[in-house]
């Protein structure tokens, strides 16, 4: 057990007399073990404690293992954990519903004792080789930004250029209509190569500082307050760019964030401006807040053209490449950086990320922790 030594498990398990006899035996094989009585417990210690594995009951008072699980796959420092469901129920439905929400194995009670640590190791294993793994994920994802950013910079820069060029050239027969179209162009193509190129620099910063196998979720000295103007102001912005101003619907709740206000902002016009870009003209783009649990929740949905479940899929694994779905079909521009900037900078704080789509309507759902005075 010497590769195992330092490894956290945390095991939940509401029988006090169960608990600490496994405890105790994970102890004595080399682990680090922690206990908790019940899921919302778990929950509360999972961000302090940084378990390696959690090992959990399923029928608990207060948050039963399947509702702890849920909640584990939601926050994104705690997406990977993996987590071993420990239980008397052992129908084929039971463990279904445990693999579909994410576990990683399944064992009754009785349990046997060395059966679980065989199964505690083959996890911690196999977690490892995909930690290892993140590294070759993480040179796809830059092949792929870097076959698009060529491409996605020389396309502003060539309307700078082009109008500038048509400026100087023609200037003693342009109008002063055709010089403000030509400035507008010039504005805006500008816009775009910089928020393409503080997007790069963001997630250059940012991500860093995830991959770090000792991150933990950073604190800000500095709270942000008003969060409600904040989200308003930002979704306006978006829409006025995109000529969408009636096309706003805003139910929102205030609350002070321990976030950076540039990256909550960062994470909310991606965000906009996805549901902006992906929708018609006319249709609306809802944005409601509300505080759950100590996070403020913003809900981002627009109607139209929604994912797959395998797109997805995609985006929430632990890293996602850059990817413009049906790029070809549609032919939206763009690097593809936009979400999964917003998912690093919501990991960034330890906070929540989470995508639900079907062919009207898709929401993006996005939860910054609140400033604990």
């Amino acid at each position: 057990m010497e590769n195992m030594m330092q490894k956290i498990i945390m095991l939940v398990e509401d029988n006090e007399r169960l608990r600490k006899n496994l405890l105790f035996m994970l102890k004595r094989q080399g682990f680090e073990a922690i206990g908790a009585e019940n899921g919302k417990v778990a929950l509360a210690l999972v961000h302090e404690k940084r378990p390696d594995l959690i090992v959990s009951d399923i029928m608990m008072p207060d948050m039963n293992g399947y509702e702890l699980l849920e909640a584990l796959r939601a926050f994104e420092t705690t997406l990977s954990i993996p987590v071993i469901f420990l239980t008397s129920k052992g129908t084929m439905n039971d463990i279904r519903t445990g693999m579909l929400l994410g576990a990683d194995d399944y064992l009754t009670k009785p349990v046997d004792f060395q059966e679980l640590v065989r199964v505690i190791t083959t996890r911690l294993t196999q977690h490892e080789r995909q930690r290892l793994n993140l590294a070759a994920q993480t040179e796809s994802v830059q092949r792929h930004l870097m076959s698009v950013l060529p491409h996605e910079l020389r396309t502003p820069l060539s309307g700078i250029i082009g109008a500038s060029t048509l400026i100087r050239s023609e200037i003693a027969t342009l109008t002063k209509e055709d010089i403000f179209e030509l400035n507008e162009c010039i504005l805006s193509s500008s816009r775009r190569l910089a928020r393409i190129t503080e997007n790069f620099l963001l997630y250059a910063t940012i991500r860093p500082l995830l991959d770090n196998p000792v991150f933990t979720p950073i604190v800000p000295d500095v709270s942000l307050e008003n969060a409600e103007h904040l989200v308003r102001e930002v979704v306006l912005t978006v829409a006025d760019g995109c000529a969408r101003m009636n096309d706003v619907e805003l139910s929102l709740q205030d609350a002070t964030l321990s976030a950076k206000q540039r990256h909550v902002e960062r994470a909310i016009s991606e965000v906009a401006l996805n549901a902006f870009t992906f929708s018609a003209i006319g249709s609306l783009v809802r944005v409601s807040s509300r505080v759950v649990n100590n996070v403020l929740m913003i809900d981002i949905t627009n109607e139209g053209r929604g994912m797959t479940e395998e797109q997805i899929s995609h985006l929430k694994q632990p890293i996602s490449s850059f990817i413009q779905y049906d790029r070809d079909e549609f032919e939206q521009q763009g690097t593809g950086l936009g979400l999964a900037l917003t998912r690093s900078i919501i990991a960034l704080y330890g906070g929540f990320f989470n995508i639900a789509s079907n062919s009207e309507q898709t929401t993006v759902s996005l939860g910054f922790p609140l400033h604990k005075p």
